[in-house]
């Protein structure tokens, strides 16, 4: 394949600066896409069911009789899971194996100490009761989508998981519902875009409230998250998936693609070769770009993998490309993107628990706290918390 890719190098006059606007891509700069996709959201707010319809038939191109119609169940996945094709299923269970076997490192326990003074301090984990679950489906259907999702959720111990994913022309994928009954989703409902976002956040006649909304989608879906957040919980704003390649020519270069059209559009328009000095500021420029997806493609991968501070998945050397992340290494592929992997980290179990503090203070221990506590309240002007303290003093005292 013959590509226009820009070349970019490191000893360049102004490179740093080519490079911030190559790189410059602002989520939040499509005033038209913010403003259809706020008024969806006070539109599901306002008439439920009878707005999810209108929008299925306007987006979906299929209309559904009444809200039943959109709804998917246990049943529905099961049938699906069973007219699949042995060799399906037997895919679908085996990254569903690898992806519960990867979680089930990540699970928190309670934990709680005891101090010199006999105060008992500790952490209470929570898993959430209800998550929905956001499978896209309109350009394409993503079964793994629906494993990397619910799978976290249930090994966090979520009470309840909804998905929701769109069907054009009322067509439903039986992967994707094949892979909802190995994940064990227990219902689900065939919405998509920013309409399915709003209706789990808020709730209709026929959805329910969620707790917190997690999964990829395209930018309308992205708008509606970001909308929502504070009614509801979200887990990132997902963008364009991203892939950065650190390479020292060692690796063999892949054959022709039979998608070379497309390919060629993402690569000419927002790709780049970028020569660097050496592998060491190669890492330094990976730090600096902190992309969703960083293959390292060289000889000697764990020399750079210590140096790999900001990456949603690294994907180190030659048999590890990052299609396998995708599909059924273990780690759920839903990532950071635009650079968030600096503050935000890959869709985990954490992402669906929550933490409380417990604490539980002794005679002497509440005493002495209060002592602080009092001269800190009124610190702040506080009089209140301060004689809340106090007066655990003085009963104290009267115990005494």
């Amino acid at each position: 394949m013959t590509l226009a890719l820009r070349r970019l190098s490191t000893a360049d006059p102004g490179f740093h600066e080519a490079l911030d606007a190559m790189l410059y891509w602002d989520v939040g700069e499509d005033a038209a896409v913010n403003r259809v996709a706020g008024e969806i959201i006070r539109d599901i707010r306002l008439r439920g069911d009878a707005a999810l319809l209108e929008y299925t038939g306007r987006f979906d191109r299929w209309e559904p009789v009444d809200a039943r119609a959109l709804a998917l169940s246990a049943d529905d996945f099961q049938s699906a899971y069973v007219g699949l094709d042995g060799e399906q299923r037997r895919a679908l269970e085996a990254a569903a194996e690898r992806i519960d076997a990867y979680h089930q490192h990540q699970r928190a326990a309670d934990w709680e100490f005891t101090d010199a003074e006999g105060n008992r301090l500790g952490q209470k984990i929570t898993p959430l009761d209800r998550v929905g679950l956001y499978v896209p489906g309109g350009q394409a259907a993503y079964p793994s989508t629906v494993l990397m999702t619910a799978i976290p959720a249930r090994v966090a111990g979520v009470g309840e998981v909804v998905m929701t994913v769109p069907t054009p022309d009322g067509v439903r994928n039986p992967l994707v519902l094949a892979a909802a009954h190995v994940a064990g989703i227990d219902s689900g409902f065939a919405v998509g875009g920013a309409q399915a976002v709003a209706a789990l956040a808020f709730g209709t006649a026929s959805l329910p409230k969620v707790d917190k909304i997690v999964g990829p989608g395209g930018g309308y879906v992205a708008a509606a998250k970001r909308l929502v957040f504070g009614s509801v919980g979200i887990d990132i704003i997902a963008g364009p998936s991203e892939v950065l390649i650190i390479t020292d020519g060692t690796a063999p270069e892949e054959p022709e693609q039979p998608r070379a059209a497309v390919i060629r559009a993402s690569l000419e328009g927002r790709g780049a070769l970028v020569q660097t000095r050496d592998l060491d500021e190669a890492v330094a420029l990976a730090n600096r770009i902190a992309p969703e997806h960083l293959e390292l493609a060289v000889e000697d991968p764990d020399a750079l993998l210590g140096g790999i501070r900001h990456a949603g998945a690294i994907f180190v050397g030659p048999y590890t490309p990052e299609v396998m992340g995708d599909y059924a290494a273990g780690p759920s592929h839903v990532l950071p993107t635009f650079g968030t992997a600096r503050f935000s980290s890959p869709l985990g179990v954490y992402d669906f628990q929550k933490r409380s503090s417990v604490v539980r203070l002794s005679p002497d221990g509440a005493e002495e706290i209060a002592r602080v506590s009092m001269v800190l309240a009124r610190g702040e002007g506080l009089e209140a918390h301060a004689l809340a303290a106090e007066a655990r003093i003085s009963g104290l005292d009267h115990n005494h």
